[in-house]
């Protein structure tokens, strides 16, 4: 017990140190709340003298505040009292430039009216048009002339007599050249018969060129047993011969639909071409066989006129097909060798290539249709008109027999209007007045 006591006895002188420094440590902070308090009631006092001394100043900006307010609302009236003084001056002003507006246009109504310029002067009356006739004839210049003097009528008369000697004049030359009209015509007439009939012949002849051309592919597909005398291949459809045929853009689309037709894409191994005369406008045809042909292996195009953009298109495509390795061309006669690793997959004869001709299209005779030909439209226009009869002795105008319904002052060719009297605008002419 007396141990345990002890060691009460010593907790307890611990709690009384602890407790003492603690109430150290309050009676420091109550010292400084203190001196804080007796600062702050030290700041009160000075602001309570502060405010007493404000109170002045207070005053005074009231009696100001009053005073500027008085001076607003003067200024407020003195501000409506221009505005309305201000609408009334633009009143006015309107009024005087509608006035003004008025006074322009009687003028100018009196300068018309008077044939006078903006000087006062007269104004001479001349002729405005857009023919060449006027200047070329001098018109305008005549009638500047004769209205300066005092009797312009016979110089009127003389100038209407030579109008009409040059109308007369070119009359019997319309009339020389409708007869030379008349002849050209009815040649036109024949020859557009003959072409139409020439036409017709073509278009029979380019049906059995190209029936003819299918029918030779067509017959490296069929099976003809019965025919006596043919011998049936033992690779039927491998090979087509097609040299020298004269094959162009249309035969060779028209050949890639009968393989297609036929399902004989996968059969063909080598097709002939040469001397077809061939040139770069068949260079998308030749790649859509190429494209078709999987297992194509010769292409023959020796004798054609393949130039070297040509060849450089095919050997591009033929380097993009699926599964070849090695592209090479024959540096002696051009060929192009397309291998899948050692085995040849393709070969496109090239020897002898000639020089394409600069005129030659892809084909002269793709899109010569007689009957969709503009030009044939016109001619029949032509010949139905007033123009193509071949009747007409005299220059009648559109009433004339022939001329089509309907086309009164549209297939006429016309001089522009000519304007003229006291309201015609003025040319440049040296030494008239000015444009009004």
């Amino acid at each position: 017990m007396q141990a345990l006591l002890q060691k009460k006895n010593k907790m307890l002188d611990e709690a009384l140190q602890l407790a003492l420094k603690a109430q150290e440590k309050v009676e420091k902070r109550l010292e400084e709340l203190k001196e804080k308090a007796n600062s702050l009631q030290t700041q009160n006092e000075y602001l309570g003298t502060r405010i007493e001394g404000n109170e002045e100043d207070k005053g005074a900006l009231k009696y100001e505040l009053r005073r500027l307010e008085q001076e607003l609302r003067q200024t407020t009236s003195i501000h409506t009292q221009l505005s309305q003084h201000r609408i009334e001056l633009e009143d006015k002003a309107n009024d005087l430039e509608a006035e003004k507006a008025s006074v322009s246009a009687e003028l100018q109504y009196i300068k018309r009216e008077d044939m006078l310029d903006e000087t006062g002067r007269t104004k001479p009356i001349l002729i405005e048009s857009e023919s060449k006739l006027i200047d070329r004839l001098q018109i305008n210049e005549f009638l500047f002339s004769a209205q300066q003097t005092k009797n312009p009528v016979k110089m009127l008369v003389e100038k209407v007599s030579h109008l009409l000697e040059l109308l007369h004049t070119a009359q019997t030359s319309s009339d020389l050249y409708l007869q030379d009209l008349q002849r050209s015509n009815s040649m036109l007439t024949a020859l557009r018969g003959k072409n139409m009939a020439l036409y017709e012949k073509v278009q029979l002849c380019e049906t059995w060129k190209m029936r003819a051309l299918l029918k030779i592919v067509s017959n490296a597909f069929e099976a003809r047993q019965n025919v006596k005398g043919h011998v049936q291949a033992k690779h039927r459809g491998e090979a087509l011969y097609l040299d020298g045929l004269q094959y162009t853009n249309k035969e060779l689309k028209e050949l890639v639909r009968v393989v297609k037709s036929y399902e004989k894409h996968e059969v063909v191994k080598s097709i002939q071409l040469q001397e077809n005369s061939l040139a770069k406008p068949s260079v998308p045809c030749l790649i859509d066989i190429l494209n078709l042909c999987p297992y194509l292996g010769v292409l023959n195009l020796n004798r054609n006129k393949l130039d070297e953009d040509a060849i450089a298109e095919l050997q591009t495509f033929v380097e993009r097909i699926p599964g070849v390795t090695v592209v090479t061309r024959d540096p002696v006669k051009g060929d192009i060798i397309a291998k899948s690793g050692h085995q040849l997959r393709l070969t496109i004869k090239l020897e002898h290539q000639e020089p394409a001709d600069e005129m030659e299209t892809a084909d002269p005779t793709e899109g010569d249709d007689l009957m969709q030909d503009p030009s044939g439209a016109q001619a029949d226009a032509f010949l139905a008109s007033a123009s193509g009869v071949s009747s007409q002795t005299k220059l009648q105008g559109p009433t004339a027999k022939g001329y089509p319904p309907g086309a009164v002052g549209t297939s006429r060719t016309l001089l522009p209007e000519q304007k003229g009297g006291l309201g015609a605008s003025l040319p440049r002419i040296p030494g008239a007045a000015p444009r009004s």
